[in-house]
Formats: structure tokens, C-alpha cells, sequence
């Protein structure tokens, strides 16, 4: 019933609002031992829970992968966060052929088509 590498998710949104699938992310992690997740909070304070954390991800990943040489890892998102990511992950041990990436944008980033540039700041 799925695979017995550790599996980490890490969530990135801005503001609590945005986070969904929270109560299938519990349901996954008391089902499977080895799956685990975060959420990363770019703007708001998070809760006092487990899992939980404040700030870019590139920023406090290094306190959360552990062994990125031995890892698989999966990075996606608009393309800034994504190549920070990507090069945390390098910096941490991940050779290139471990790091996976799907950078995107979408296909009208709020304010874009009136002018503003979209924020890739994830």
C-alpha cells in the first residue's frame, strides 16, 4: 500500500486561507509511517502546530531534508521558488539527476494583463 521510502510534502502559501487538503494530509500522515508534511506560511504567522512554518522554504529547508544525497526530491511552483529550491537542495547534497522541477506560471498572474508584474515569491 504505496512505498516504504520517506515521503516529506511541503506546502507553500501565503496566508492560512490558502492552505487546503489539510484534514487529507493528517489522513495520510496517521495511515503511512513514513509520510510527512509542512506548511510554509510566506506572509502570515503560522499556528502553534506540528508542521507548521513561517517564511520561503529555501530558507529553513536545510533544518527539514535530511540526507538530500539519498533523496528523491520534487519541486513545484512558479519558476523564482522553484530555482531556489532547486539550489537549496544542491547545496544540501541532491545531485542534479535527484532533483525533479516543474516551474510554471499561471496563464494570467493577478494583475499581469493589467500591467503589473505577477510575484513569483511563492
Amino acid at each position: 500500500d504505496g512505498v516504504d521510502l520517506p515521503v516529506m510534502l511541503v506546502l507553500s502559501v501565503r496566508t492560512a486561507a490558502g492552505v487546503f487538503a489539510l484534514d487529507r494530509l493528517e489522513a495520510l500522515r496517521h495511515r503511512h509511517a513514513n509520510f510527512d508534511y509542512r506548511v510554509a506560511l510566506t506572509r502570515d504567522a503560522p499556528p502553534a502546530a506540528d508542521g507548521w512554518r513561517a517564511g520561503r522554504v529555501p530558507d529553513w529547508l536545510d533544518g527539514e531534508v535530511w540526507d538530500a544525497a539519498q533523496r528523491q526530491c520534487f519541486v513545484a511552483g512558479p519558476p523564482g521558488f522553484v530555482d531556489a529550491c532547486a539550489a537549496r537542495l544542491a547545496g544540501l547534497g541532491a545531485a542534479p539527476a535527484q532533483i525533479q522541477l516543474d516551474s510554471f506560471l499561471a496563464t494570467d498572474p493577478a494583475g499581469v494583463s493589467a500591467g503589473a508584474a505577477p510575484d513569483a515569491a511563492g
